[in-house]
């Protein structure tokens, strides 16, 4: 579909949460006529829908601001995106963590059923997965480099729900906004908060709504910040008209913060939302990311893969207190040999909402873990850097990129992982809230299964899958299938790192979602 693109704006006022809800399906019989038989019909899940975010957004003043001088002209981002999915029959052997075929993978005539991807870009181009015969139902499709912001469809062998994921990158490897960022495709949402995006002098922050819908939406938007909610000024109502796009500025609302808060919620139709961010230090690239919506707030957060480069930059913590009471945090890194010792991150006090930023005195470089215990709902995630390389000139400082990472859900069953399209640089970690495993096959683009995985993982600490143990795929892995050995416990992200010798590591993370299986046939019933 496309998108008809508007400029930066604000709106007026904030609007209350609305749901909706389902009316009964029952009715009792008319006097003297008996009971009444309502004609009744099953409506099934059908194929999972995704939309990408696109490239990074920078506002059309920021990539003008060279005023047509080439010497001091901004680089803007890649134009192209990648985009990786992998999907899988609800039955596969691999959401068991086993490699295996079945019967009940195979037609009435014993043919392999496996489900199908496509992804088809703004023009109407369509890229679709080889169907596969291998007999695992299983099948996982790459596209390095497409433009826009395409849709892909992953459907199951009989056309219903699949157990599915896709992920888009976006890479800038030199200029201006040099970063590498990893992030779900998305569905429309009526309700969405994003955490940890800057505002200061240097950094652009946009929030981007789309509208896929053929009916208009209001969007109420709240910036929260370090001193509670900003003062919206006559930008906190947005219409996105149906097939159309609008963006808001951040830097606009709440200017000068490290990171701040943000809350979007909609009537009339759902929106594809997410928040577009990228810092420099004058004219020193400091990365970007693509920001999707967190989950929802919850007491309790795991965020595996923070990952620290090195220890002149430590790792910020960004809490937000969504409610309207206070709340008291602790939170806990976690290392591969179990809690840091690291003082001051116990009784961190958040009034209602307010963002609260806090360093984490990491020394050692790796990939750690950080857990948050409130007693009341919090959003979290946390902010580090990867630095580079220096650039010459006596003004321009070490370049770095930007990754927030966000908390991982945890995993109640198998669930799928869509790699990057390029291929997995880095890593998959994995927490725990008590002791268990993890099985771990890698997935090829031909439907293949690779070398299985097995991980131990203790509570309180984190475990780590290199990408160098995904083999034994015919061609790079395109996804991976997790399975956990108790429900509810294990929390997995991918940290994807890529090193460029001459200019330092490009990072980004992406976690691993649970399995959509709660979409489940629905009985209607004609009243």
């Amino acid at each position: 579909m496309s998108i008809a693109r508007r400029p930066l704006l604000g709106a007026l006022s904030l609007l209350p949460l609305v749901g909706a809800g389902a009316v009964a399906l029952s009715s009792r019989g008319t006097p003297g006529l008996g009971e009444i038989v309502r004609p009744q019909s099953v409506a099934a899940p059908g194929a999972l829908t995704l939309h990408a975010e696109g490239p990074l957004t920078v506002p059309a003043e920021i990539l003008e601001a060279g005023g047509g001088d080439a010497e001091f002209a901004v680089v803007p981002p890649s134009p192209a995106i990648g985009v990786g999915a992998v999907a899988l029959e609800e039955d596969s052997s691999l959401l068991f963590g086993r490699v295996s075929t079945s019967t009940t993978l195979q037609d009435e005539d014993g043919n392999p059923l496996a489900p199908s991807i496509s992804v088809t870009d703004e023009d109407g181009a369509e890229t679709a997965a080889e169907p596969t015969s291998l007999g695992l139902g299983a099948l996982a499709l790459a596209v390095p480099e497409i433009p826009g912001a395409p849709v892909a469809v992953l459907a199951a062998a009989d056309g219903g729900l699949p157990v599915a994921d896709a992920v888009q990158s976006t890479h800038t490897d030199t200029g201006d906004f040099r970063s590498l960022s990893l992030t779900r495709m998305l569905t429309p949402v009526v309700d969405a908060s994003f955490l940890g995006m800057g505002t200061q002098p240097g950094t652009t922050s946009v929030l981007v709504l789309r509208n896929v819908s053929s009916r208009p939406a209001t969007a109420a938007v709240q910036v929260w910040t370090p001193d509670g909610p900003a003062q919206m000024q006559g930008r906190s109502q947005i219409v996105v008209a149906a097939g159309a796009e609008q963006q808001l500025l951040l830097d606009t609302v709440a200017a000068g913060q490290q990171a701040v808060g943000l809350r979007v919620v909609t009537v009339g139709a759902p929106l594809l939302m997410h928040v577009s961010t990228a810092e420099r230090d004058g004219l020193t690239p400091r990365g970007a990311e693509i920001l999707s919506p967190l989950p929802p707030a919850a007491s309790s957060q795991m965020i595996p893969g923070v990952h620290v480069s090195a220890a002149e930059e430590p790792p910020l913590l960004v809490l937000q207190n969504p409610g309207g009471t206070g709340a008291a945090a602790d939170v806990t890194v976690l290392g591969p040999a179990g809690a840091l010792p690291l003082a001051g991150l116990g009784g961190l006090e958040l009034p209602a909402g307010t963002v609260l930023g806090v360093p984490l005195p990491i020394t050692a470089p790796g990939d750690y873990v950080v857990r948050v215990e409130a007693d009341a709902p919090l959003d979290a995630v946390v902010r580090s850097r990867a630095p580079g390389a220096r650039l010459p000139g006596d003004t321009l400082g070490v370049q770095a990129d930007l990754a927030i990472a966000g908390p991982a859900p945890a995993l109640s069953a198998g669930a799928v992982l869509a790699l990057p399209a390029l291929g997995p640089f880095g890593l998959l970690a994995l927490a725990a809230t008590e002791d268990t495993s993890a099985t771990v096959i890698p997935v090829g683009v031909d439907g293949g299964a690779g070398d299985v995985i097995q991980r131990d993982v203790p509570a309180g600490r984190i475990v780590t899958v290199p990408a160098t143990e995904l083999t034994g795929t015919t061609g790079t892995p395109a996804g991976l299938a997790i399975t956990a050995g108790a429900a509810r416990a294990l929390h997995a992200t991918w940290v994807q790192v890529e090193h460029d010798p001459a200019l330092g590591p490009l990072l980004s993370t992406c976690t691993v979602a649970p399995a959509r299986r709660d979409a489940g046939s629905l009985a209607v019933q004609v009243r």
